[in-house]
């Protein structure tokens, strides 16, 4: 009897981990395009829903689905902020959003409540609280109050400038077949 209620608790503890482990870390599309003194350009995401490239790679992308988030990209000590979005499907509709990201003091790389985990271990969405202060992130799109939004096939641009930076993690905040990329580039 014992062990069938050890059984059912431990079942009754992981359904509420199955259901946030829907929305991932997305990092085998993060490719680094620019990398020099004064610019930094990387492609964070790419979505490829139709498979219509095959190969899960830079070049490939990844099947996304809304909540999905990539790599954090280390924009410390840069002021700028570019980002491009472009959708390829016209059947396809996503919406991106760009966090900016501080890393905590004692930051490690798994989930922790002794200081945090580094940018992008956790959805950039999810609520600090006191026992788990992570990720302190800010919607970047929804301060500068733009929608980067693929609705038909086309391109979004979104700007920032004279703005401190900290780690940049974009997130698919929705998306039907959609095959997309999200470019962020930072720069001084």
């Amino acid at each position: 009897m014992n062990a069938w209620l050890t059984l059912l608790t431990v079942g009754a503890l992981l359904v509420p981990g199955v259901a946030l482990a829907q929305a991932s870390n997305i990092s085998t599309s993060k490719r680094t395009i620019q990398n020099s003194e004064n610019h930094l350009e990387v492609q964070l995401v790419r979505c490829d829903a139709s498979a219509s490239i095959t190969g899960d790679s830079p070049v490939g992308g990844e099947t996304c689905e809304a909540g999905d988030w990539s790599e954090a990209l280390d924009c410390r000590n840069f002021t700028n902020l570019g980002a491009t979005y472009f959708e390829y499907s016209a059947a396809g509709s996503s919406v991106v959003k760009i966090w900016d990201c501080l890393s905590l003091p004692g930051t490690t790389t798994t989930a922790s409540s002794s200081g945090g985990t580094a940018p992008s271990v956790e959805a950039p969405g999810a609520t600090p609280s006191a026992a788990d202060p992570d990720p302190l992130c800010v919607d970047l799109t929804l301060g500068a109050g733009v929608t980067l939004n693929g609705t038909a096939a086309g391109t979004q641009l979104m700007n920032l400038s004279n703005q401190k930076l900290h780690f940049i993690v974009g997130e698919i905040d929705a998306c039907t077949s959609c095959d997309s990329t999200l470019v962020v580039s930072c720069g001084r």
